[in-house]
């Protein structure tokens, strides 16, 4: 069995076939790596800055919420008013 194996797997073996896109992905890795942790950084500051106007924007009056046959809702119990 080794005799037959080893006939398998001798020097004329070809190469792994996706080595070259393999290599060029691992060489791009820390770039990749640093533009993520850029999208990332950016991202959490817009969601900051945007959480902090809305925390600090006027409050604004509550919606009158309607259902399709005409009647309305009490946003703070849910409850139908007709």
């Amino acid at each position: 069995m080794k005799a037959r194996l080893k006939n398998q797997c001798d020097d004329s073996h070809p190469s792994w076939p996706a080595r070259g896109r393999h290599a060029r992905l691992m060489n791009e890795y820390d770039t990749r790596l640093r533009a993520y942790g850029s999208d990332v950084t950016t991202l959490t500051q817009q969601l900051a800055e945007h959480h902090r106007a809305a925390l600090l924007a006027e409050p604004t009056a509550r919606p009158n919420l309607r259902l399709v046959d005409g009647s309305q809702v009490d946003p703070d119990t849910g409850e139908i008013l007709r």
